[in-house]
């Protein structure tokens, strides 16, 4: 299926629509990690490169992003979401709170929170991002316990 081009004037409406709308978004909250650093190698152990560190930052990933996004076009969002009492989850609650949105997470004493990890490295030739890790420990929640799955 192809998709018309969007124009200008039709994206302008769209994008003040969302402003006074309310939307409910339903998902994983996750935290985005990047760590920022340049090549200095290829190891001689794997054909991957060796990154030296030089900073790294934190971004609402996952639904918790989607609902982040609404709420900067100026929607009144409410995210439902569940996640693990952990470092992460303390982190991802920090990143919540610097914008509005009606949240309704649970969190899970045994449930670890999804972390995404990117590795961002600059070469001699330019940008390239080392593909992304996942991590965490998945669980079905189901009135209000965890179970491993």
């Amino acid at each position: 299926m192809q998709l018309a081009p969007l124009a200008a004037d039709r994206a302008a409406r769209l994008i003040s629509a969302f402003s006074g709308a309310h939307v409910l978004v339903v998902g994983d909250a996750m935290l985005d990690k990047f760590v920022v650093g340049r090549v200095t190698r290829i190891s001689p152990e794997a054909p991957v490169p060796v990154v030296a560190f030089d900073h790294e930052s934190y971004r609402i990933g996952g639904a918790a992003n989607v609902a982040h996004n609404v709420a900067a076009l100026g929607g009144h969002v409410t995210l439902i979401s569940v996640m693990g009492q952990d470092d992460n989850g303390t982190a991802l609650m920090r990143l919540f709170h610097s914008f509005f949105c009606t949240m309704a997470l649970s969190s899970a004493p045994r449930l670890a929170s999804v972390i995404i990890m990117n590795i961002a490295c600059s070469a001699t030739d330019g940008e390239f991002a080392v593909p992304a890790t996942i991590s965490g420990i998945f669980f079905l929640v189901s009135a209000g316990t965890s179970t491993a799955s």
